[in-house]
């Protein structure tokens, strides 16, 4: 059998102690800031600090009450969009 979609995580975690291993070099220096604590992304609105500059931007919109992402079904407006959400019609 001939496996299509496989991407093989070649980049271990040098941590003491961690076996974790990644297939891109972001994904590995992202994983190694759970480690050191480091979280460069912070808040210009309050404390929070983020690992992901994508998460600070989700963060944000809390801030900024914005809701980006409306129901299909009804008016309702939403800061996520969320599949597990979504109805089939």
């Amino acid at each position: 059998m001939t496996e299509i979609h496989t991407t093989e995580a070649k980049l271990t975690c040098d941590w003491p102690g961690c076996d974790s291993a990644f297939s891109s070099h972001n994904k590995l220096r992202i994983h190694k800031m759970k480690h050191t604590g480091e979280k460069p992304y912070k808040c210009s609105q309050c404390e929070w600090r983020f690992r992901q500059k994508n998460h600070l931007k989700t963060h944000l919109l809390k801030h900024s009450g914005e809701k980006p992402f409306s129901c299909q079904h009804c008016d309702r407006r939403f800061e996520f969009r969320a599949k597990s959400a979504l109805i089939d019609d």
